[in-house]
């Protein structure tokens, strides 16, 4: 669990900054899913390291 998020969190990191440079579509255009992507195995990550 811990490799696999550990993987998924730089990999939504990369997707944040990718939007934010305007690499493949319109700047903004994929905020929410660089979200929706970081967001769960983020706090999957900081849960298995609080426990």
């Amino acid at each position: 669990m811990l490799c696999t998020c550990g993987f998924t969190v730089p990999a939504g990191i990369g997707l944040a900054v990718s939007d934010r440079l305007a690499s493949s579509r319109p700047k903004g255009a994929g905020v929410v899913g660089a979200i929706a992507q970081l967001t769960p195995p983020l706090v999957a990550v900081v849960a298995l390291l609080l426990a």
